[in-house]
């Protein structure tokens, strides 16, 4: 269509109730601003569905390029522009994390995908009450373990509406005994309409992608009102000359429809909990209106989609965006206009919602370049869609679940985004007073970014005033809220070392809390040189275990103190919950997890690392009951070629586990060949340790 006019061009049937509607390309005459007449009693809602779908380039060093910073800008720019309440972003990368940060916004990101490129998001404004949010998965066993919801079942059920043809199962040679792997396997080839064998055009004939799908949710508290916020991104569709199957097509739209099953699944279960619930969906959904799909969600599942559901529209024409297909193969920006295609991303609303106006942006910014010159950006191949909503206000009056914990007097809270503007790796100095939560986030936000090349070795880093990451909550509540809306305290590579001297200057951090994935892991990781730690108090915080299995070395300050460090600890408490998962665990301290020396083999030379805490305490629990081994109060391994030296130091919290416990250390290497060696003075040990000790040669459960 002539998408230059301002006439209608489709007219279009379809959404709850056969609502009919035309789509409209007429320009808003607002600019996009939010309707202002809103009805006393009532309350409103901005909601926008972006995908976001590219990289981000880097040059040969691996520093990001301008073109990387103009689509960063510019993505900024467009988000900002837009004002909305609640975003949702597919093709979310993992990249973005640390650059898509908004003053305003707070983020439920799925991180849940272990080796998935892509996340599915929520950004919210931080004023909004968030009950609740997290993770729903497409799939019948609801882990990233397997890798299909769809079953080889699923497509012979008689009178399903999963059911293939037997012509169309004989072309992607499907019988009931294929095995539901193959559905996550490449297509070499497939049959054609004459049953002949027809090789398939390399990675074109992908059945299903090679990760689970899954969708980010967020109950929040709108005015006494419930609304239930459902981003997600389904299987892609697959449609093109060079997609020339039917039969192709037809499985990966089965794969949808069982993918939105669990989304029903989901809403079902929440109207259990909250019956007057109001729900708004967002999304890649990979389909086109009036799809099988698309009529599910819409009449079988009771949801409007919001261009039709309204009677004022802009630009609703669709949301694929040509514009950034031709853009120089999304290495550079031209100014290339390119048409509009069919509808990829939706915004889906329940009944209790009143559409004002659904609007279609247009998918590129303005920027300034270094040079002083500006450039136009495409931000992505997909528009942004937006949906301005109003309801009645409502009478819920339950809490947030936000306890009486104990809170520092006089704490920066953190906003949810890091602060690294102070320190200047070109020119650092030899001294850092921290004095917001945002800035000592920043510190661990700098070794991440700079993939371990600050260690701050030679520099002092002081703590200004108490901080709080998750205010209001005790340890045992954040171990018990859903990660995901958690202000989350990143995991540091176990390759990024903390060679510097941290002071606390007797201040306080409260709410820290960790999410273990795997490596070493602590507020500080892998500690190296002659690192310090000192003078600082930890409380209401808590590190979750694991969901899978492994070695993880996790103390609450440090995972790990690597071979020939000389590290010191001293005038420090912590008060934390370490809690596992699902995943066996081993090497869990209470301060330290591991303490790491080496002998070389040939050369019989020890690498020794040594150790000294004095006036240190932990008086939180270790709860590893089920699944954790090597756990000591303050340390939990020893290795060999290790001195530890305790000074004043004082136990008095509860180990569980199952093999090699103990108040102190966990297990201390008792190998001939330069054991560990442990020097004990003045320590108080008040606590409890319910666990299994391993063979008494070795030293264990000490």
């Amino acid at each position: 269509a002539d998408i230059s006019g301002d006439e209608p061009v489709i007219v279009a049937k379809g959404g709850k109730g056969d609502l009919h509607g035309i789509i409209s390309i007429t320009n808003d005459p607002t600019g996009g601003a939010r309707p202002t007449e809103i009805p006393e009693d009532s309350a409103s809602l901005r909601i926008m569905s972006y995908n976001i779908r590219f990289n981000l380039p880097k040059d040969s060093s691996g520093a990001l390029t301008q073109i990387a910073w103009n689509r960063i800008n510019a993505t900024k720019q467009e988000f900002l522009s837009y004002d909305a309440d609640i975003i949702g972003i597919q093709e979310d990368r993992r990249e973005w994390a640390d650059y898509l940060v908004f003053d305003d916004y707070k983020v439920i990101h799925d991180l849940s995908i272990n080796g998935s490129a892509e996340l599915t998001s929520l950004y919210y404004k931080k004023d909004m009450d968030l009950l609740d949010g997290g993770t729903v998965w497409l799939t019948d066993s609801g882990t990233n373990v397997e890798m299909n919801a769809l079953k080889v079942a699923d497509l012979f059920e008689e009178g399903g509406k999963y059911q293939m043809t037997a012509e169309e199962l004989a072309r992607l040679r499907i019988t009931k005994d294929t095995p539901d792997s193959y559905l996550g396997e490449q297509l070499k080839d497939h049959l054609d309409a004459n049953g002949n064998v027809v090789e398939c055009k390399e990675g074109t004939y992908r059945l299903l992608n090679l990760f689970p799908r899954n969708a980010t949710y967020g109950i929040f508290n709108v005015e006494g009102q419930i609304v239930i916020a459902i981003n997600t991104h389904l299987q892609q569709r697959t449609v093109g000359s060079e997609y020339d199957s039917p039969a192709l097509q037809k499985l990966r739209e089965n794969e949808r429809l069982k993918q939105i099953s669990f989304l029903k699944k989901f809403i079902d279960e929440q109207l259990v909990k909250y019956p007057d619930a109001e729900f708004v969906m967002t999304g890649d959904w990979n389909d086109t209106a009036f799809s099988n799909v698309y009529n599910v969600i819409c009449n079988d599942y009771g949801f409007a989609h919001a261009a039709f559901a309204t009677t004022e529209k802009y630009g609703v024409h669709g949301s694929s965006n040509a514009a950034f297909d031709n853009d120089a193969g999304h290495t550079d920006n031209s100014a290339k206009e390119g048409g509009f295609g069919n509808y990829l991303d939706y915004v889906f609303v329940t009944d209790g919602f009143t559409v004002l106006k659904a609007l279609t942006g247009d998918g590129k910014e303005t920027v300034a370049l270094p040079d002083g010159g500006t450039q136009v950006v495409y931000t992505s191949d997909h528009l942004p869609v937006l949906a301005d909503l109003c309801f009645k206000k409502g009478s819920y009056t339950g809490d947030s679940g936000d306890s009486d914990a104990v809170i520092p007097e006089n704490a920066s809270e953190y906003s949810g985004n890091p602060d690294t503007s102070w320190y200047d790796p070109a020119n650092p100095k030899t001294e850092y007073v921290l004095t917001t939560a945002d800035q000592l986030m920043g510190f661990i936000s700098l070794r991440n970014t700079s993939k371990g090349a600050i260690t701050f070795e030679g520099i002092t880093l002081k703590l200004g005033c108490n901080m709080v990451f998750n205010k209001g909550k005790t340890s045992q509540q954040l171990s018990e809220t859903n990660a995901a809306i958690l202000q989350q305290w990143p995991m540091l590579n176990s390759g990024y070392h903390f060679k510097g001297t941290f002071d606390g200057q007797g201040y306080t951090v409260s709410g820290v809390y960790m999410k273990l994935d795997s490596g070493a892991k602590g507020m500080f990781g892998c500690v190296a040189g002659n690192a310090e730690i000192k003078n600082l108090t930890v409380i209401n915080s808590c590190i979750m275990g694991p969901d899978v299995d492994g070695k993880q070395d996790v103390g609450f300050l440090v995972g790990n103190v690597v071979k020939g460090a000389k590290v010191s600890l001293s005038n420090i408490s912590v008060d934390a919950l370490l809690k596992e998962g699902a995943g066996n665990i081993e090497y869990i301290g209470g301060l330290i997890g591991k303490v790491d020396g080496s002998v070389d083999k040939e050369t019989n030379v020890a690498t020794f690392a040594q150790v000294t805490l004095t006036n240190c305490e932990f008086k939180g629990t270790l709860d590893f009951a089920n699944k954790g081994k090597t756990i000591g109060g303050l340390i939990g391994r020893a290795m060999r070629a290790t001195s530890i030296t305790l000074t004043n130091c004082t136990f008095s919290g509860e180990v569980k586990g199952v093999e090699a416990c103990g108040g102190i250390v966990g297990y201390a290497n008792a190998n001939a060949d330069r054991p560990a060696t442990i020097t004990i003075t003045d320590f108080t040990y008040a606590g409890k340790v319910n666990g299994a000790d391993a063979t008494e040669s070795n030293k264990q459960g000490r």
